[in-house]
């Protein structure tokens, strides 16, 4: 009887064990992956060229002084973070990502499918958990 007590007491100091090496691991990979983001976006800023041309397609709409090595430049930018808001769709369905990052990543993936589309980075949308924000067929 005492042994059963104590392998009971082992297992539930096992499942708590459990769920905090689940939520320290949680924490960090979220950590991880909002360095990355701030170093990538870091990165544009410092980057004169690149930050302007930015700035002339996402904020000015000037398209039209945009040569076609800048739209490849543009293109390659959004397949990045395409990859990204795939990765970041990919863990929150299994539950890998904080609710918190998954909500926002999901919603800059449905505002980037048309762009996506132009682009001929994407094409078509899908339902994605009753929302039509990604297209799966190209994010995975």
């Amino acid at each position: 009887m005492l042994s059963n007590v104590a392998v009971l007491v082992g297992l539930v100091f096992l499942i708590i064990e459990l769920r905090q090496s689940s939520a320290i691991a949680l924490s960090q990979m979220t950590q991880e992956r909002t360095i990355d983001y701030i170093d990538q976006h870091a990165s544009y800023a410092a980057d004169k060229d690149f930050s302007g041309l930015r700035a002339l397609v996402y904020f000015q709409f000037d398209y039209d002084s945009v040569t076609q090595e800048e739209w490849n430049q543009i293109t390659r930018f959004e397949e990045s973070e395409r990859t990204r808001l795939r990765d970041d769709w990919f863990q929150g369905e299994r539950g890998l990502i904080d609710q918190n990052i998954y909500d926002p990543s999901l919603r800059g993936a449905g505002r980037r499918l048309e762009p996506w589309k132009w682009l001929g980075i994407a094409t078509g949308t899908v339902l994605l958990g009753g929302r039509h924000e990604m297209d799966c067929r190209f994010l995975l």
